[in-house]
């Protein structure tokens, strides 16, 4: 009877492994360098997206930011990605390098707000940086996903 309840119980976990799987790859993935990109694009994505925000602790350095294994492995099934450039997060540009994936979109926002190397980096706190981020952001999605288009606008 043991026996019987643990296959069950395994066959249940496998399934419901299954469909997870299948729910995560229905979603379009999102890998945010920083969480202020991230939850940026949680709002603007909806149920319809899953996103990683790399740094989410504000006290980690972004410039001492070593990477792993699973987060190359996001970096590369990600069908968008969000950094903020400007050599802020220069890591991610190698990642991105490292990991080609035709089709992804990349949002590099120093980019979209003139910004270069040089620059203060921390562009996120100019008021008109995260407007021009969530309308980058909502135009890749409808490109992605035109049939939710109106839920991205």
């Amino acid at each position: 009877m043991r026996a019987i309840k643990r296959t069950a119980t395994a066959t249940g976990m496998i399934f419901a492994a299954a469909l997870g799987a299948a729910a995560d790859d229905a979603n379009i993935g999102i890998v945010a360098a920083e969480n202020f990109y991230g939850d940026i694009a949680q709002q603007i994505g909806g149920g319809r997206i899953a996103v990683l925000s790399i740094l989410s602790n504000p006290n980690q350095d972004p410039h001492l930011f070593e990477t792993t294994s699973g987060v190359v492995r996001k970096v590369a099934d990600a069908r968008i990605v969000i950094f903020n450039g400007a050599n802020y997060d220069p890591w991610m540009q190698k990642l991105l390098e490292a990991t080609p994936r035709p089709g992804r979109t990349v949002i590099s926002v120093a980019a979209i707000v003139g910004k270069k190397t040089g620059d203060n980096p921390h562009v996120w706190y100019d008021p008109p940086t995260m407007p021009a981020v969530a309308k980058a952001l909502a135009a890749a999605l409808q490109e992605m996903d035109p049939e939710h288009k109106p839920e991205y606008e």
